[in-house]
């Protein structure tokens, strides 16, 4: 840079010295005018500043929009110092389609005027649900002929768009899911009143009541440092905990459509029709979040009941995340820290109904089994698993035979299903525990009610104890 700035300036020097001596010499007047042209260019950049000053005003509308809808963004530039070339890049995230002939990287030539609130707007296209926020605007400065360094530099963009999951909710006239026992509607209580049907002795954990404390049990025990209660019968709601995998294999597919964005689906219009049955409906990310990190969201929703209750959930399943690559699934060793010591007294106070939404390959299929029976052993009612199948997926945007609108594309993913699923699958499913049930569900060819139906139908044969 310093050789460039050297050379023009010594350029922009000699030249005139040497067209002036040449006029002298060659008595012609005509050449004094091309004297004037690198002088009238020297004292131009010489009087400007060469630092750059960039203002920019952004916003966006709407904030909160549903999966494919457009948002539209308006931004307005102003340089009011640094003569040269610029080049803006407005903010962009892969997780927004930007339209046709919408563009958010501009040129802009300053000259000795000043550009003041010229305006770009563009719209895009969201393709996913989450909470983005998008990056900073960026921007480089070239001063002309290299007479000064050129700038770089970025201004925060604060634009923060909420994307909703678009599900087609099932409607309460639409399924049938009676219980097998009398259940009271009018309580929004996570957990019941104590019943005097005795279920079981246990470990004391702490909030249990002093009076359920059975001593004799405590002194006969092995190790007798520790206190043994007595287990009653919950007289509350029933519930239903769903458990999201968001490992790397739920990652199967495009960044739009894979079994995580299939099972968020499935979870949130299930749900939506379990509280509507006044049911206490519960929510697990698994791997579970570090305690040890900041983090904006919890990685669980404790079970409770109410129309209020579903939005909590709907938020923790907007902002989930999978799990980036490297990390191990959790699901193979419970080492009872924190988060898991709390999901596993969920279940022993709950008793719920463990719905496990997942992608369920040989890779993952013991530490799914031994994590089954960790939950049965915990006194959960019962564990089903819904296995969201990606071959599919992936046969939709590679096959030629399923492009277009060729009815091709149902026989070829019939014919996946068919060879893959029913023949591989079972022995991936023949490890798990006997009593553990599993629906697979392939979301390119079923619809979501099938899934839906399919798993109230391991709800109803399997009521809650009594």
């Amino acid at each position: 840079m310093i050789k460039n700035w050297s050379r023009a300036i010594l350029a922009l020097i000699v030249l005139p010295i040497v067209v002036a001596v040449a006029a002298v010499l060659s008595t012609t007047p005509y050449l004094v005018i091309a004297v004037l042209f690198p002088l009238l260019l020297i004292s131009l950049l010489l009087n400007y500043n060469t630092k750059s000053t960039v203002k920019f005003l952004l916003y966006q509308e709407p904030n909160v929009v549903y999966a494919g809808d457009e948002v539209v963004i308006r931004a307005r530039v102003t340089i009011e110092q640094g003569l040269g070339l610029y080049f803006i890049r407005l903010p962009a995230t892969d997780s927004f389609e930007l339209l046709d002939e919408d563009t958010n990287v501009h040129i802009i030539f300053k000259g000795p005027r000043k550009v003041e609130r010229r305006e770009y707007v563009y719209k895009m296209k969201a393709l996913r649900r989450g909470i983005f926020k998008f990056p900073d605007i960026s921007f480089s400065f070239y001063p002309p002929l290299s007479l000064a360094r050129g700038e770089q530099g970025s201004v925060p963009s604060n634009i923060e768009i909420k994307v909703l999951p678009r599900v087609n909710l099932l409607k309460r006239s639409q399924v049938s899911l009676r219980s097998l026992h009398e259940m009271p509607r009018s309580s929004r209580a996570r957990l019941g009143p104590h019943s005097t049907d005795f279920l079981s002795i246990r470990e004391y954990t702490m909030g249990d009541p002093y009076k359920f404390i059975n001593w004799k049990a405590s002194s006969r025990s092995p190790s007798q440092d520790k206190l043994l209660v007595n287990e009653y019968e919950r007289e509350g709601l029933r519930t239903i905990l769903f458990i999201l995998d968001r490992s790397e294999l739920m990652r199967r597919g495009t960044a739009e459509e894979n079994p995580l964005e299939y099972g968020i689906a499935f979870i949130l219009s299930y749900s939506r029709i379990l509280l509507n049955q006044g049911m206490n409906v519960g929510l697990w990310l698994e791997p579970a979040g570090d305690p040890a990190q900041n983090q904006r969201y919890e990685s669980y929703v404790i079970p409770s009941s109410g129309t209020d209750h579903y939005e909590r959930i709907k938020e923790l399943l907007i902002a989930t995340e999978p799990k980036p690559a490297g990390i191990e699934s959790q699901f193979a060793l419970l080492n009872f820290n924190v988060q898991h010591s709390l999901l596993l007294r969920i279940v022993r106070e709950t008793v719920p109904m463990v719905i496990l939404v997942t992608n369920l390959e040989k890779s993952n299929g013991a530490s799914i089994a031994k994590f089954s029976r960790e939950l049965l052993r915990a006194r959960a009612n019962s564990v089903s698993i819904l296995d969201v199948i990606p071959y599919n997926i992936i046969t939709k945007y590679l096959s030629p035979l399923a492009t277009g609108k060729d009815d091709s594309s149902e026989d070829v993913g019939l014919f996946m299903k068919s060879i893959l699923v029913r023949t591989k699958k079972k022995d991936q499913y023949s490890i798990l525990p006997k009593s553990v049930r599993v629906i697979d569900w392939d979301p390119t060819n079923e619809p979501l009610g099938r899934a839906i139906k399919m798993s109230m139908s391991v709800i109803k044969r399997n009521p809650r104890k009594r």
